[in-house]
């Protein structure tokens, strides 16, 4: 095995070149955009400009003139290619943006994509978004991610639950020193061809990325832990599975039993934590925010910001049949499959129910038997829905369970 001896000093910074261009022109087309969407569904739907649904095409617009001003769409097709940008010499958003996205995938190993995540302890909702391809051609089933982050560490020190931001990781090679290191070490296809018509491993040749450094990216025989940073957890209360990123506790905190706060949505669960309302041991559960509960899973980020703000971030643990942002830090599980609307066991848990997460067995249960929940099903009925006509409506009909990937689907 060949491996570069020593990583080569970071080269000098350039003068910025007029940085805030970028902030400015995205800004602009993001205004532009928002009018665009808003002014769009008008003209299909009708309606007001207040409307939820006007306002949501308003803000998928503008987010779409954002990344074409700042120039992230791009950057991003720069990383697929396998051409690092140089954030050393031109500072512009654009670029720094691939660095953002470019640590998701990062290659194929016997049909199973092996993602960054894993290793640097990132986003949880990227198994969605792998689960969300496999219907269509095969790639993964769900028990797949347990068998890759059994083989691959937790090896790069990344925020939230590290020291590091991908600005570091630039600094000492970037993405490339973490692709050649999987390569090296033989989990990483090195024969397969990317969009530059060239295999991986020549790819990585080509770019010639120093070893890993040490501090930021810790060699595979030395990892911070020794698998990588999301696990599936299954049982009595996730019968069909559930995500959770594990990267940033220690051992100790990855077994937790504590009491249930049951919330239907993320809002009621917001007000409990900043009225003071959760206490230590708690296990808050948040339900109907899946596919079809939500509808859309929206991403919660600021309930996790909230509880860290409030000293809880450490002694509580968050469960959810929605998702979390990718900067979510703490004990918190979601994906929780089947979801509430489907009639999930998260459905029929009541405050003061105690709940066991195990991360060491891959188990969530919950703690209590099975003729009191049997007893709690009689009678059932879901929530109402949200929407009842309109788009949100029909996706929420056509939705598929987060272990499908919340694909829409007729069956």
């Amino acid at each position: 095995m060949t491996m570069v001896d020593s990583a080569p000093a970071a080269p000098p910074r350039a003068k910025a070149r007029r940085p805030f261009r970028w902030v400015i022109r995205g800004a602009i087309l993001a205004v532009v955009g928002y009018i665009a969407g808003v002014l769009i569904t008008l003209a299909i739907r009708g309606g007001s400009p207040t409307d939820e649904v006007a306002v949501v095409f308003g803000y998928v617009f503008a987010l779409i003139g954002w990344l074409a001003g700042v120039g992230g769409i791009e950057a991003f097709g720069r990383q697929w290619v396998g051409k690092k940008p140089q954030v050393s010499e031109d500072r512009s958003w654009g670029r720094y943006f691939a660095f953002c996205v470019d640590h998701k995938v990062i290659g194929i190993q016997y049909g199973v994509t092996l993602i960054g995540v894993l290793l640097i302890g990132g986003i949880a909702a990227m198994i969605m978004r792998i689960e969300l391809a496999s219907p269509g051609v095969g790639i993964v089933d769900l028990d797949d991610f347990n068998k890759v982050a059994s083989r691959v560490p937790h090896f790069a020190d990344m925020k939230p639950g590290g020291k590091f931001h991908m600005s570091d990781l630039d600094r000492i090679g970037g993405v490339p020193v973490v692709l050649k290191h999987l390569l090296e070490e033989g989990l990483l296809h090195g024969d397969e061809v990317t969009v530059t018509g060239k295999t991986m491993a020549e790819n990585l040749a080509e770019i010639d990325p120093p070893a890993p450094d040490g501090t930021v990216v810790y060699p595979i025989s030395n990892p911070i832990n020794a698998e990588g940073g999301l696990n599936i957890l299954t049982g009595s209360l996730a019968p069909k599975g559930s995500v959770v990123k594990v990267a940033g506790l220690s051992k100790e905190q990855r077994t937790f039993v504590g009491t249930a706060r049951v919330f239907d949505g993320e809002d009621g669960a917001m007000a409990a934590v900043m009225g003071g309302e959760i206490q230590p041991g708690d296990v808050i559960v948040i339900r109907y925010e899946g596919p079809k509960g939500g509808p859309g899973m929206r991403e919660m980020l600021a309930i996790t910001g909230a509880l860290k703000g409030a000293g809880r971030g450490g002694d509580v643990a968050l469960i959810t049949d929605g998702r979390f942002s990718g900067g979510t830090w703490g004990f918190c599980i979601g994906h929780v499959a089947p979801e509430a609307v489907d009639g999930g066991p998260i459905a029929f848990v009541r405050d003061g129910d105690q709940i066991k997460i195990d991360v060491p067995t891959l188990s969530l249960d919950l703690l209590v038997d099975d003729d009191e929940l049997a007893k709690r099903r009689e009678g059932w009925e879901p929530n109402a829905p949200r929407y009842t006509t309109g788009v949100l409506a029909k996706y929420a009909k056509l939705a598929q369970g987060a272990e499908k990937g919340a694909i829409t689907n007729v069956t």
